[in-house]
């Protein structure tokens, strides 16, 4: 009887102990607040127009060419170096880049407590709650405190800590890849309407539907088993391919044919378990984080929606729980955009300094990792704050007037753009340069 729970929950589950163990799989608290707050998002969706609730279901991926952070809470350097490399498969398809935070010198990776009051990181890795989850793209932003503020991990890998490495479940690396995939903000490929339209949601007296089945299996209650199964929007995602099912994708449940109402003939059963990404896999993240610079001047024209988005919010034609969510579904976003901003010290002499800089940009919304410190022979003669992206001016101006404020005996700051990286959107961070005078007179 396990081994069928287990072929069928929905990819794999562990060890018989830990039957209940699955990829999605959220304590109950979490899971039902996530539920209510995808189902009024989808509400709201319904009620705008096409081009702003497409808007709304974009608002999930983070920005072509950016960095987004990670973070560990538990677990040894071996096993976060081994998250790393599965999780950077990702990147080799797509215009974007995970930052780890490893620090050669100490052999470290970056990381996160759960008495952290700003974002050390985007996405935060725990290893102490039930179940394999993630939170989906820019979700991991979002502060509401059931949801994933800055002391609540994003995602979450049962046990690795203990099990790693003798002990791990032979599809670890497919678990990394399948909540990695939503960490990016991919959904699950049987939720394409399709496969909607294949399962089976009410009860006829005979089959079971969806919501008994995983209720019985995993206690999901029906919201989230909507949240997993169903269309996260109204409206066609912009990332899918209508209605042909990738069997093969990194992101799909095995189905159980009790619950399709076409069985083992639906288009969506399969008994295959992937395990790596298939090619549709692969195109469909370089299509959310494209290279081309004419997709990337979409990308920069879509900036000036959530404005206008932000005044729908505010209308009669949602209710105030849709206008709620939708609002911090704006802010989650509006926080993943904000660039990284790392920090260049000449010498562990200015470090306090930088230190102070650091958690300033941190009360200001924005990720500021760990200083690097790079040498008085790579350091300018002046403090510099250097942007890549034309879009990053801004945020750049405004960490000019922070170092002015706490960084007083270091001059007027040199504000300056990279050029090169604008056409390939290589890179959407700043750094900040101390100048190597700095560090003499710091000294001593």
């Amino acid at each position: 009887m396990y081994k069928v729970a287990c072929i069928l929950a929905l990819w794999f589950c562990m060890t018989p102990s830990e039957a209940q163990v699955a990829v999605d799989n959220m304590p109950l608290e979490r899971l039902q607040r996530v539920a209510e707050f995808r189902s009024t998002a989808k509400s709201a969706d319904a009620k705008l127009t096409a081009a702003n609730a497409a808007y709304v279901v974009d608002t999930h991926r983070w920005k072509p060419g950016g960095t987004v952070n990670v973070a560990f809470l538990g677990g040894n350097v071996s096993l976060h170096k081994a998250i790393e490399r599965v999780a950077n498969e990702w990147t080799q398809y797509a215009n974007i880049r995970f930052d780890f935070g490893y620090d050669p010198t100490k052999n470290a990776y970056r990381q996160w407590s759960r008495g952290d009051k700003t974002y050390a990181a985007r996405i935060r890795i725990s290893f102490d709650q039930p179940g394999h989850y993630s939170a989906v793209g820019t979700e991991s932003v979002n502060p509401d405190p059931k949801l994933f503020p800055p002391n609540r991990e994003s995602m979450n890998f049962s046990a690795f800590d203990v099990q790693y490495p003798n002990a791990m479940p032979d599809a670890w690396e497919a678990i990394v890849r399948h909540e990695f995939g939503h960490a990016l903000g991919l959904w699950h490929e049987h939720q394409k309407p399709i496969c909607t339209r294949e399962i089976r949601w009410t009860d006829d007296g005979v089959h079971k539907t969806a919501y008994a089945y995983y209720s019985e299996i995993l206690n999901w209650p029906p919201g989230y088993t909507d949240s997993n199964l169903r269309p996260p929007s109204s409206v066609d995602d912009v990332l899918g391919d209508g209605d042909k099912v990738n069997l093969d994708s990194i992101l799909i449940y095995l189905l159980p044919p009790e619950i399709l109402v076409n069985g083992e003939k639906s288009p969506c059963f399969t008994k295959k378990l992937p395990v790596v990404f298939s090619e549709l896999d692969k195109q469909a993240v370089r299509r959310a984080y494209p290279s081309d610079p004419n997709e990337v001047l979409a990308e920069a024209r879509a900036a000036k929606v959530p404005a206008m988005l932000a005044s729908v919010a505010r209308s009669d034609i949602l209710s105030v729980p849709e206008r709620i969510t939708l609002s911090a579904r704006i802010e989650s976003r509006t926080i993943a955009d904000r660039p990284n901003v790392y920090v260049q010290i000449p010498s562990e002499a200015v470090e306090a300094t930088a230190n102070e800089l650091r958690q300033s940009l941190k009360v200001a919304g924005f990720i500021a990792p760990e200083l690097e410190t790079v040498g008085t022979q790579r350091s300018p003669r002046r403090l510099e704050v250097r942007y890549f992206a034309s879009s990053s001016k801004d945020s750049a101006d405004a960490i000019a007037a922070m170092l002015v404020r706490t960084s007083p005996g270091s001059g007027t700051p040199s504000v300056k753009q990279v050029r090169g990286y604008e056409g390939k959107v290589k890179r959407t961070m700043i750094e900040v340069w101390y100048p190597t005078n700095d560090a003499k007179r710091a000294k001593p």
